[in-house]
């Protein structure tokens, strides 16, 4: 059991990972120009983190009730 939840962990930040790089790179532009209007990199950062947080929290759940 435990290497079952281990490899949906694996897979789940995988996934997670891979979307984010995607949409970081989509949005570059978009985080140049709230740069320019003033936008800090902590909140920069924080807008990140939350994003990458709706993407992971509903992808684990998702993975364990599979389970």
């Amino acid at each position: 059991m435990f290497t079952v939840t281990l490899f949906i962990f694996l897979i789940d930040s995988i996934v997670v990972y891979s979307m984010m790089m995607a949409d970081i790179e989509e949005r570059t532009y978009e985080f140049a120009m709230l740069r320019c209007l003033g936008f800090q990199n902590k909140s920069l950062i924080a807008l990140i983190t939350v994003q990458s947080l709706l993407y992971a929290i509903p992808a684990t759940i998702g993975g364990f009730l599979l389970l």
